[in-house]
């Protein structure tokens, strides 16, 4: 921001200085308020969110971050099935304690 002075022009450093909104363009509205516009697939308070984005130029296909996140999701939901099923399996037999945790 800047300010009219006698002496000129003056810069005023806001919040903005510090580039808060990591994919997307800081708005100050005043020295201590300001909102991040995001860019286009991203989202929150500081544009930090990456969302699922369909690339239809050329091709259908998804980005190589939509795809990253998307085999994390996958990944944790096997995972977790994977955690219950041995749980299960645990109970099952007289000799062991269902704790709910695989045995190392």
């Amino acid at each position: 921001m800047t300010k009219e002075t006698s002496l000129g022009r003056v810069c005023i450093y806001t919040l903005c200085a510090s580039r808060p909104c990591r994919h997307g363009t800081c708005v100050a509205h005043s020295l201590s308020r300001y909102s991040c516009h995001c860019s286009e697939g991203y989202r929150g308070r500081h544009c930090e969110v990456a969302l699922a984005v369909f690339h239809s130029e050329g091709g259908n296909s998804l980005s190589l971050s939509s795809m990253f996140a998307i085999s994390i999701c996958v990944m944790a939901f096997l995972a977790g099935k994977n955690r219950k099923q041995i749980s299960t399996q645990e109970g099952k037999h007289g000799d062991k304690k269902n704790t709910g945790c695989p045995k190392l």
